[in-house]
């Protein structure tokens, strides 16, 4: 199931909520192109482990988000995926839950003033 299909239009959705925190659903296997595009509010995703990919630009212009949790799962994130996140908190942090090897390839995907934690595992 890719997120965009599942769940349209999401964007709006997120933006009339003014989502701050999403946890996308387990089950969904990618986030599809734009699919958080401009969700102004959201400051933090957790992505599951049933996620293998993310499309270009999912999450372009979520100029709030400071956080996002990528499990090892997830082999491939589509270019500028991230662009301009993290530009109002001046900070961005993408937390791996895998080495820094078994990442996908194009770290920061448009992201700014990223900084990246690997291995990681939540208390």
């Amino acid at each position: 199931d890719e997120l965009v299909d599942r769940i349209p239009p999401l964007s709006s959705c997120l933006v009339e909520r003014n989502c701050k925190n999403y946890t996308i659903p387990d089950g969904v296997t990618s986030i599809g192109w734009s699919a958080f595009r401009s969700c102004d509010s959201l400051t933090s995703v957790i992505i599951p482990d049933s996620v293998t990919s993310i499309g270009l630009v999912a999450f372009n212009v979520c100029t709030s988000l400071t956080s996002v949790i990528i499990p090892s799962s997830v082999t491939s994130i589509g270019e500028s995926a991230f662009n301009r996140c993290g530009k109002k908190a001046k900070k961005f942090h993408f937390y791996f839950r895998c080495s820094e090897a078994d990442a996908p390839s194009g770290y920061p995907w448009g992201a700014e003033n990223a900084e990246a934690t690997y291995n990681y595992k939540e208390d």
